[in-house]
């Protein structure tokens, strides 16, 4: 079955070359100065030049805060993050048929930039403003994956002799050199160097720990952790904020974070953070390291507390335990573990399947109208942020068949596989079977309207969903891919299931046999 999708893959591909080579749909107009996406104040374009009125004033903010964004994720260095933004000169002065594109060195950058010009040709419902947009929560499960990479991770060696570390500078040169430039990170760092600082500072205070900190971010953002996935998801807020930003300028920083707070939630179920904590897990420290970094994120987490009763004086009988169990959500406040919310559960929660039973946990804290089911390996982009309003309004849409009442209760995009860049043949295929299923397989189902839901990243009607048994289905054994269950529920109680193609999120596949 594995190497029928490969052949499969192979094929869609070629075809894509196929298309792009006669005429097919452009990838490369972001920067030509007759090529201006002009959507209107709520949506995004990149206005090269005659910014002078409000409106374009927006579009030109809007742009400079994709291209800060890119350099913070060490895509760009220094100089192409300023020839990049809008306050150029050079950019003003772009001729037509120039490409911006042809000053960005790094492959990323210039993908990700090109699907967003590309996105943005795409049909999609305009965004209604921040403060009437539908709310929607991003829930994460986590078990006991990697939260961050430690130094030691860092510094193990691998059969060739070669550390993590090393081999990701290796890996990522390109970004290497512009993290080292942001940060004032010694470009000659090594894992065993890094372990060496780890090891002298294991408080965490002063430069030299602050930059063991960065260094442990910086690898932990190109590999399949958690950490990746929260930096990712966390700039929906950020994204948000700048929109409401534009929209209200008068409005104070505060009530325009509240305003977003209420609109954009991210929640990572964290099912064994409280065990992790109690054994002094370093895993558990991580958690708090994200909880410090991101202000936006909350962890749910399960409690488990045993009450001992003791037995009265004189008696025979042994003490007797009593087992309370309890779902937790907390955030970082004050450099402290604040608890927001507890709900007592009447015994073990977890019966079933450990992911679908971990999103269940997390669920009863989701605040959103809708629900973005992610994995713990995946990856957020600022740009696609931006479109999150338009994606929402696709649970608007009428149903197209004839007569059709039908709501949109599950709304599906592709994922672009970050697995590919580490080089691997097996990581390739990979990406090929994804992109496959993706695009190509995903427009066949939907056009035969029998698509259901293929689980990360789809969002999903919360209130349809929590009215007809959730979201995940856990039964053990019977329910083992709990994902293509909802898709069937919802058909069958007369939802119905799209997929757009202008918004992406990253996601991490395996990388060997």
């Amino acid at each position: 079955d594995q190497l029928f999708t490969w052949v499969l893959a192979l094929t869609a591909a070629a075809l894509s070359v196929l298309m792009k080579q006669r005429g097919g749909m452009p990838l490369k107009h972001l920067g030509t100065a007759k090529h201006a996406y002009d959507f209107g104040v709520n949506c995004v374009a990149p206005v090269w030049r005659h910014a002078s009125t409000p409106k374009h004033a927006q579009l030109v903010e809007t742009w400079n805060a994709i291209v800060a964004a890119l350099r913070v994720d060490d895509l760009l260095t220094d100089a192409e993050a300023s020839a990049l933004s809008c306050e150029s000169e050079a950019v003003r002065q772009l001729s037509d048929g120039a490409d911006l594109l042809d000053a960005v060195a790094s492959e990323e950058a210039r993908r990700r930039l090109s699907h967003f010009a590309h996105s943005l040709r795409l049909e999609m419902p305009a965004p209604p403003p921040v403060d009437e947009m539908r709310s929607f929560s991003m829930l994460v499960p986590v078990y006991s994956e990697t939260v961050l990479f430690s130094a030691d991770e860092l510094a193990e060696l691998d059969v060739e002799g070669v550390a993590l570390l090393d081999d990701m500078k290796s890996t990522y040169a390109q970004e290497w050199a512009n993290f080292c430039e942001r940060t004032k990170v010694d470009p000659a760092t090594t894992g065993a160097s890094l372990l060496a600082a780890a090891t002298a500072h294991p408080h965490g205070t002063g430069d030299e720990a602050a930059h063991v900190e960065e260094v442990r971010l910086w690898a932990s953002l190109r590999g399949q952790t958690l950490a990746r996935t929260v930096r990712g998801l966390s700039q929906y807020e950020d994204a948000l904020l700048l929109q409401a930003r534009l929209e209200a300028p008068e409005a104070t920083e505060e009530a325009r974070l509240a305003l977003v707070r209420r609109k954009c939630q991210l929640v990572v179920a964290c099912q064994k953070y409280g065990d992790q904590k109690k054994a002094g897990d370093a895993k558990a420290d991580d958690v708090e390291t994200l909880l410090a970094r991101f202000p936006c994120l909350r962890v749910a987490y399960l409690e488990v507390v045993k009450d001992r009763r003791a037995a009265p004086n004189g008696a025979e009988e042994a003490a007797e335990v009593t087992t309370r169990y309890s779902s937790v959500l907390v955030r970082k406040s004050g450099g402290a573990v604040e608890e927001l919310s507890r709900v007592a559960l009447p015994g073990n929660p977890i019966l079933g399947e450990g992911k679908p039973e971990n999103q269940n946990l997390g669920m009863a804290f989701t605040t959103g109208e809708c629900v973005t089911m992610v994995d713990m390996n995946q990856d957020g982009y600022f740009e696609e942020a931006l479109k999150m309003r338009n994606l929402l309004e696709e649970f608007r849409a009428a149903d197209p068949s004839p007569g059709g009442e039908r709501p949109v209760t599950i709304v599906g995009f592709p994922e672009h596989v970050f697995t590919q860049s580490s080089g691997f043949v097996t990581a390739i295929y990979a990406a090929m079977q994804e992109r496959f299923f993706g695009t190509w397989w995903q427009r066949v189902q939907v056009k035969l309207d029998i698509r259901a839901h293929y689980g990360h990243p789809d969002v999903l009607d919360k209130l349809h969903f929590m009215t007809r048994g959730g979201c995940s289905k856990a039964s053990k054994e019977i329910n083992l891919s709990e994902d293509v269950f909802a898709g069937y529920k919802t058909m069958l109680r007369g939802g119905r299931v799209v997929h757009v193609e202008y918004h992406q999120l990253g996601k991490g596949r395996m990388t060997n046999l």
